[in-house]
């Protein structure tokens, strides 16, 4: 599962902002929510995805932030790469 994969976003979404040019090798899966995120970066962000893979069979990792009682949390979802090669 891709680690902090949610702080590359940030900082691929940032960087592509100031017209610099931005290619990050991120893994995808063939889920929705990896289209989702593909979609959205590349089309609403202007980051080069030419570099990111794409993996058939697995779902992209979930993270959500929970606050209970003031203190919040990082929970993720996902397993781990398959070891086929990517489409």
């Amino acid at each position: 599962m891709p680690e902090h994969w949610w702080l590359r976003r940030r900082a691929t979404t940032a960087t592509s902002r100031p017209a610099l040019r931005t290619s990050p090798a991120a893994r995808f899966g063939d889920d929705d929510y990896g289209d989702f995120c593909r979609r959205t970066l590349e089309e609403h962000e202007a980051v080069d995805l030419s570099r990111s893979r794409r993996f058939g069979q697995w779902h992209s990792p979930v993270r959500v932030s929970m606050a209970v009682d003031r203190d919040r949390s990082m929970v993720t979802h996902g397993h781990p790469l398959p070891c086929r090669s990517p489409r």
